[in-house]
């Protein structure tokens, strides 16, 4: 338990260094959030459009799209913002990158997830909790409650779905690109209707890449307080995190130095 804190707090102040290091510049560190804010924003203004002229999908409604982008936004913000280096762990990989995690103290997986900071993740933070407000709000009270616990799983597995595609990296040489279109499409089916996801798609995302897992069943868990669908998604993470463990220590012993290694003074 002493262990797991340590590792808490460690991840905590790399976030708390993150950002002071971008508040040293001011203008670029609101521009970079608000950007990321509108992006959201354009993307939601399709469904809006879309869901003014066609009113239900299926059953599917504009609450049910707000619900899920609430649980996207947060579960992608809480996932980025405290384990960004996964987007860069294919690439590390790549250009032997991983040496100083060799020589440090801690977990070197731990550091290859933590060793990086993405700014503009609080503009989807920030739209993530404007959109749980007004669906908790508007529709159900609940929701304050299950959206953010159904988003922490989200997060998790998303996090190990990408980090274990993207240690593949130890046996392909140059696999950062497809790591990096790997992480996006896990992402793609949160965007759309989930009752529209069907057949072979559907096989596709509940396999090869298995969002569906922690994105349909974390929705289904919020929509109907279905605690058998939280279920799921929690069995599908700790499966997947173990999974990502093995091929991370099967990887390493792989793993060709890029004659980095560097210590901290």
């Amino acid at each position: 338990m002493k262990s797991i804190l340590v590792y808490l707090y460690l991840t905590y102040k790399f976030v708390v260094v993150g950002i002071k290091s971008a508040w040293e510049y001011k203008i670029s560190f609101f521009v970079t959030i608000f950007s990321m804010f509108v992006n959201d924003i354009l993307l939601i203004g399709i469904w809006i459009i879309f869901f003014a002229k066609f009113k239900t999908v299926n059953g599917w409604t504009f609450e049910n799209t707000q619900i899920l982008f609430a649980n996207l936004l947060l579960g992608f913000s809480i996932a980025i913002t405290f384990f960004s280096g996964v987007m860069k762990m294919a690439e590390r990989i790549s250009k032997g990158k991983i040496d100083t995690y060799l020589t440090q103290p801690k977990s070197v997986l731990f550091r290859m997830l933590t060793d990086d900071f993405q700014l503009s993740v609080f503009g989807d933070l920030l739209l993530g909790f404007v959109i749980l407000f007004y669906v908790s709000i508007k529709y159900n009270y609940s929701n304050f409650i299950y959206v953010p616990i159904a988003s922490v799983f989200f997060a998790w597995g998303m996090l190990v779905s990408a980090g274990a595609f993207a240690l593949i990296g130890f046996w392909i040489k140059k696999f950062d690109n497809a790591a990096n279109n790997y992480f996006w499409t896990l992402d793609a089916p949160s965007m759309y209707p989930q009752n529209s996801i069907i057949g072979g798609v559907k096989v596709l995302f509940l396999t090869a890449v298995p969002s569906l897992w922690y994105i349909s069943f974390s929705y289904k868990f919020v929509k109907f307080h279905s605690f058998s669908m939280l279920g799921v998604v929690i069995l599908y993470d700790i499966a997947m995190t173990l999974i990502m463990v093995l091929i991370f220590r099967t990887g390493i012993k792989k793993y060709e130095s890029g004659n980095a290694i560097a210590t901290n003074d």
